[in-house]
């Protein structure tokens, strides 16, 4: 058995065999791969004006830099890769014969979001503020509606993010109001009741940690609201304040109210935040397989092979 392995290893055919070989495997065997890129970048938001400035346009970039990271990382994440195994069949779309012998996916061999993340790549361009969106499959038609379904999914996280945002303000909001028509001022404000009893008593009834968060803006928003009532109640109800006093509570009044309607639009409507720079196009041509590239690659690794069984062995050889 040795002796063969060393006959082979010697045979001056065994870069040529392995060549030809390789060729016919990536030919003949291998996949065609199909790839879709789309670049997308995000808007400022329209309610936020800042001065034309150099200090200004220096904010707006670096908060640009970092919602566009932030993107990346949800696209990139566990739960985005289940989000999209929801949504699609793997088997069809990656599944053998698709992607022949070799690169095709096996429940038996894959796991689902592994598999999956290696046929999404995205990349941020910190300079242009962009983030490119490139699917790969096993014909055009996949890895086009996997690039819509990233782009889906982009605007998913923006918008559950500005709907949960506005909720909490809401939930802020309507205690600010209650504040300010009760005409309450810092003077009179005086809470020093412990809210420990606001945690919630179980975090298992949760189905997530923004239903949690939302839960509990609404405790301290009910919370406050009953605080300020008993106040209320407490309060002299001779004590009017000045007209001028009572023209400021209105106008807090006024600005609180379209705070709160405000919010009250904004988590119920889709996120502006996404804007598409290039539009995904369906591939009509697979990508080039590089056959003898890979090839050449191949019969230079052999070669360093058999060198390095050469060397050995004629330092075996001597040292015997």
């Amino acid at each position: 058995m040795l002796d063969r392995l060393k006959k082979l290893l010697s045979s001056n055919l065994l870069p040529i065999y392995c060549f030809g070989v390789s060729l016919l495997v990536i030919l003949f065997l291998s996949s065609n791969l199909y790839k879709t890129q789309s670049i997308i970048s995000l808007s400022q938001d329209d309610s936020v004006s800042l001065p034309s400035s150099l200090l200004s346009s220096s904010l707006i970039s670096n908060t640009s830099g970092k919602e566009i990271e932030e993107l990346k990382v949800f696209l990139e994440s566990g739960e985005s890769l289940d989000i999209i195994l929801e949504k699609i069949d793997i088997n069809k779309f990656f599944g053998f014969p698709k992607g022949g012998i070799f690169s095709s996916y096996f429940p038996e061999l894959n796991k689902d979001p592994n598999y999956l993340s290696k046929h999404i790549d995205i990349q941020t361009n910190n300079d242009s503020g962009t983030l490119s969106v490139t699917t790969s499959a096993f014909n055009g038609d996949d890895s086009y509606n996997l690039n819509l379904m990233l782009i889906a999914l982009a605007n998913y996280y923006f918008t559950r993010k500005q709907n949960y945002s506005a909720q909490l303000k809401k939930m802020n909001a309507l205690c600010e109001l209650a504040i300010a028509q009760a005409g309450e001022t810092s003077e009179d404000f005086n809470f020093s009741e412990s809210t420990s009893n606001l945690l919630p008593e179980n975090v298992g009834i949760y189905g997530s940690s923004n239903g949690l968060l939302l839960d509990s803006a609404s405790r301290y928003s009910s919370n406050c609201r009953s605080y300020i009532e008993n106040e209320e109640r407490a309060k002299n109800p001779e004590s009017l304040g000045t007209i001028y006093e009572k023209l400021i509570q209105t106008e807090t009044e006024k600005s609180i109210k379209s705070d709160i309607f405000k919010n009250t639009v904004l988590s119920l409507t889709s996120s502006s935040k996404v804007n598409i720079v290039s539009e995904p196009k369906k591939a009509s041509y697979a990508e080039d397989k590089n056959v003898l590239l890979n090839s050449f690659l191949v019969l230079v690794l052999i070669f360093a092979i058999q060198i390095t069984f050469k060397v050995i062995s004629r330092v075996y050889s001597d040292f015997k």
